[in-house]
Formats: C-alpha cells, structure tokens, sequence
C-alpha cells in the first residue's frame, strides 16, 4: 500500500511506463534503500508466493464465466500457436544467450501467457529463487514498456 498508491498515481502521469513499472522502480528503490530485517522474511514468503496466487485466481473469478467460454474456444487456434512460437523463441534465444533452463521458461511463460501474473504463478512449481523470479518479473516489465 506504501508503495501501491504512489506508483498508481505516477502511472496515471506518465502513461507510457504504467503503475506497475513505475511501481517495480519504487520497489528496487526502496529495496536497496531499507533492508527488510529476517523477522520480515515470513511475510515477504506469504506475499511473493500465496497471496499473489490467490489474487490471480481471485481476478479470474471476476471474469464471466459465459464469455470466456464462448472466448476461450474462438482463440484457441490462435492461442495455441502463440504459445508455441513464444515458447519456442524463449528457448532458442535463452540458448544463444546461455540463460538457464527454469529462468528461459519463467520468461516464456511471461511473455506468452500474460505477463508478471504467469511467472508468479510458475515460480512455485518450478521452485526458482527469488533472483531469476525478480529478473524474468523486470525482463518482462520493461519490455511491456515498448510495446505502449
């Protein structure tokens, strides 16, 4: 909430980069400014991890459940091979640039799927460290901000 309400705000002003990115800056900002003392780790644990997968699915919830059905089956042709070709081109360029295996499909994911909100969703499954969870998060991010 610290951070939420000023990142909002700035987003609104500076439409290009968005709440989110200018919120991912105050975070790193913040971050290297005050040092969450281990007391905190708990916490963080909680928020990084269930509290944003229970959001993502409690947004999913919001969602009617009629049109994404009648959605979901016009775009999975569509879909299907966008995946595909993301997946796909995250490997290969992950390979050229000698990224590791889990960090190339935390990136595949965010940039097929739907962003920060599948790399959340995989970090646990994957068991990733906060590191490359935060990197794939920031690729991301920042790339989202050219396509504005």
């Amino acid at each position: 909430m610290f951070l939420a309400v000023p990142a909002a705000l700035l987003g609104r002003a500076f439409p290009l980069l968005g709440g989110a990115v200018i919120g991912m800056f105050l975070g790193i900002a913040c971050r290297l400014l005050l040092l969450p003392s281990e007391h905190c780790q708990p916490g963080i644990r909680f928020a990084s991890r269930q509290l944003l997968q229970y959001s993502i699915v409690a947004l999913g919830f919001s969602l009617p459940l009629q049109q994404v059905a009648s959605t979901g089956l016009h775009s999975l042709p569509v879909s299907l091979v966008t995946l595909a070709v993301a997946f796909l081109v995250a490997v290969v360029a992950g390979r050229a640039l000698r990224i590791s295996g889990k960090l190339k499909v935390l990136i595949g994911a965010g940039t097929a799927i739907c962003g920060g909100s599948a790399i959340a969703a995989i970090t646990p499954i994957l068991r990733q460290d906060e590191h490359d969870t935060a990197y794939a998060l920031s690729t991301i991010f920042l790339f989202n901000v050219g396509g504005r």
